[in-house]
């Protein structure tokens, strides 16, 4: 038997959403306090990247130090969002919420109302997603998750962003 494999992109690849909205399952008190200062993208992309981990946030975000393969908070979120964060939070540590259903949720809205709008089939977001076509199902239709997410952004790459193009744009 030979196990099936596709070229989608994986979950952990998928990009937050640049209209992510703050609220909703999975948001702490403390990442809709954050949302104030930030906005909710630039929440979920620290979250994302930094969630669990214990940072000093410096009173001058360009003394931040970079964290291995994760980077520095001015290399992810730039400068203006990260003097916010210093001026709010600056001279202390800041435990990161984890955030990772908040943070899956949003990942996965554009997936789903590519469904919903008959971009991609339920096997093809169920593969993408990593999860069952049951589960795929009882989100789309019991739960209503993707609604209301914008049809420019509901069409995922399937296509691997370290992958050269061989033959150029046709």
């Amino acid at each position: 038997m030979t196990a099936a494999t596709h070229d989608f992109l994986g979950y952990d690849e998928l990009p937050i959403p640049e209209d992510v909205r703050a609220g909703g399952p999975g948001w702490t008190e403390r990442m809709l306090e954050m949302a104030e200062h930030l906005g909710a993208y630039r929440t979920l992309q620290l979250v994302d990247r930094f969630g669990g981990m214990r940072i000093y946030i410096p009173r001058d975000p360009e003394r931040g130090k970079s964290y291995g393969r994760r980077g520095s908070i001015v290399d992810l979120i730039g400068i203006g969002a990260a003097a916010k964060l210093s001026a709010v939070y600056g001279s202390e540590y800041f435990d990161f919420p984890v955030g990772r259903a908040a943070v899956h949720r949003a990942k996965r809205a554009p997936v789903l109302a590519a469904v919903r709008e008959g971009r991609l089939s339920r096997a093809e977001a169920a593969a993408m997603l990593g999860m069952q076509r049951t589960y795929l199902s009882k989100m789309l239709n019991d739960l209503g998750e993707g609604l209301g997410a914008g049809a420019e952004r509901a069409e995922p790459s399937r296509r691997d962003p370290r992958q050269i193009d061989l033959f150029g744009d046709e």
